[in-house]
């Protein structure tokens, strides 16, 4: 049965490694390579050797096809089939070894009979043979001489012209190629040993599974989780405050006949003296131009600072409204208020007194836009929203990435309402809101580690988490008193505490049985595949970059 053939075509820059690679991976029985001119494998005898060597082993015909005559003798030393696949013709492996004791006969070698001195031999030449003989002579030939007409032409001599002798190639030239020689080698032997050579190790780990079910309690109380005696885990906890108010103006779509005060803000001034003086609620303040405003709240006004008999007035802030319903009230900035229940007393009604710095507003009589019951539910439900999601976000802020938070272990409450009428003719009303957000937490890292710890100490020691799956039960949250309980069940994958880069470092350098047998030493190991690249590698490469080490 005919072989199956399969022609290769390389490129001048393909190394040893890429042909080798080909030549294997190629399906046919024979395998012929196309070697372009100037090729790189054509710097060492060795390629081919090693080339030749994969055939046999591999149990495949190569031949070698090449326009270059330095290819295809290279090819001949090492016993391989080399062909010029312009001329068709086999190559020689060495140069044909030709004796040089014979040469054409020349013209000048036939001399007629008449004539007795013969033409002398050429000098010998040596040849890659010694002779016997350092030279022979040789007899000249001679020919009857005819009776026919004298020969009128002229007889030529010819001899042939020797060939000139090759001149040694100068020094320079020889050290040149010398030292690219050793070049080649050192950067042959560098691709061989320090930059081909690769480990890959794949390891797969025993897999100790275990499930767990627990109860967990969790109380802001405790500083340190506890295992309790039937088996229960408590952790302390962490509630989250936050609070918020808001003010906001919406449309009032009713109208209404409204009766309103001015008021606004007094600072009261004590220059009595140093004694506190009690107002209750309803004081009446007078203006310059005799306009009554009657305090909101009861005050104390502070006494008087009295140093080396001079006295430094006191004053507090008070809010007063109008005696008087209408805009006539809504009056500016003024001082010089008094208090007219002083009046019995003359000194301490010039002592204490009063002024405003802002207006008095507010004063109305008349048709006014009002808050419908409908607008008042629509501006608390708006305001309630708006603080809940301004909460959410200061929590946010709170929030740490560990932290567990359950649904229900959350409370949105809001403090205080407030619906406010315009004090001008924009047709709106205010609403002044007050909230409070809390939120009870823990930290999940610490309710792991609790539950590994426990799952831990049935197992032998120097085991990691490879896996570690959790489900929550609905939890009961008290967070008035910061409590909170749920349930948890789960699964933990427990392998074998095992440091790749560790044992990287302690493999660099150990041949294949030492490696092996470390490997296979590993605790905690199920299998492992072990390989070295390229097939000449004996030994695991020293750089931790060209060793791959795969856990599984």
């Amino acid at each position: 049965m005919a072989k199956t053939e399969n022609k290769i075509f390389l490129d001048r820059t393909d190394n040893l490694t890429t042909i080798v690679d080909k030549l294997i991976k190629a399906s046919a029985e024979r395998i012929v390579l196309n070697i372009p001119k100037n090729s790189l494998i054509g710097e060492s005898l060795h390629n081919f050797q090693v080339l030749k060597r994969e055939g046999v082993t591999a149990g495949k015909e190569l031949l070698i096809e090449s326009v270059d005559d330095h290819i295809l003798e290279l090819a001949g030393i090492c016993g391989l089939t080399a062909t010029n696949p312009v001329f068709k013709t086999r190559e020689r492996a060495f140069t044909d070894i030709v004796p040089r004791g014979s040469f054409k006969r020349q013209m000048s070698d036939i001399r007629p009979a008449s004539e007795k001195e013969p033409v002398p031999a050429p000098p010998p030449k040596t040849g890659f043979f010694k002779k016997e003989k350092a030279a022979e002579e040789k007899k000249p030939i001679t020919i009857p001489k005819k009776e026919s007409p004298p020969f009128k032409g002229e007889i030529r001599e010819e001899f042939s012209r020797p060939k000139k002798e090759k001149k040694p190639r100068p020094l320079s030239r020889r050290i040149v190629f010398i030292l690219s020689l050793i070049v080649l080698t050192l950067a042959a032997y560098e691709l061989a040993v320090n930059i081909l050579p690769r480990a890959a190790i794949a390891i797969t780990l025993k897999k100790n599974p275990v499930n767990f079910s627990e109860t967990v309690k969790i109380d802001v109380s405790l500083k340190q989780p506890a295992i309790g005696a039937s088996g229960g885990i408590s952790l302390p906890g962490e509630l989250l405050v936050a609070n918020r108010n808001l003010t906001m103006s919406f449309p009032a779509s009713g109208k209404a006949q409204v009766e309103t005060k001015a008021t606004g803000l007094l600072f009261v001034y004590n220059a009595f003296s140093s004694a506190s003086q009690n107002l209750v609620a309803t004081t009446r303040f007078q203006t310059p131009d005799g306009k009554i405003f009657r305090l909101v709240n009861p005050v104390t006004i502070p006494g008087a600072k009295v140093v080396n008999g001079e006295i430094t007035p006191s004053k507090i802030s008070v809010s007063v409204a109008a005696d008087q319903a209408g805009a006539d009230y809504n009056i500016p900035p003024t001082a010089g208020w008094k208090i007219p229940g002083f009046q019995s007393d003359p000194l301490k009604y010039q002592k204490f007194y009063a002024e405003s710095l802002a207006p008095m507003t507010g004063g109305f009589i008349g048709e006014k836009a009002v808050p419908s019951p409908g607008d008042i539910l629509n501006a608390t439900t708006s305001i309630e929203q708006s603080l809940a999601n301004v909460l959410q976000s200061q929590m946010g802020v709170l929030m740490a990435s560990q932290f567990k938070l359950f649904d229900n272990a959350k409370k949105f409450t809001v403090l205080e309402e407030k619906i406010q009428n315009s004090d001008d003719s924009s047709n709106e009303f205010s609403v002044y809101a007050s909230a409070e957000m809390r939120e009870l937490v823990f930290d999940e890292e610490m309710l792991k580690k609790a539950i590994t710890d426990k799952a831990a100490a049935g197992l032998p020691p120097g085991l990691r988490v490879a896996d570690f799956s959790l489900d929550y039960a609905t939890a009961t949250a008290d967070l008035a008193n910061g409590k909170l309980s749920f349930s948890v069940r789960g699964d933990i994958v427990f392998v074998a505490d095992f440091n790749a880069d560790q044992f990287r470092s302690e493999i660099a350098g150990k041949d294949e049985t030492s490696l092996r047998n470390m490997v296979f030493a590993l605790p905690g190991l199920e299998r492992a595949t072990i390989s070295l690249w390229p097939f000449w590698v004996q030994n695991v490469p020293r750089s931790a970059g060209k060793v791959e080490i795969t856990v599984n």
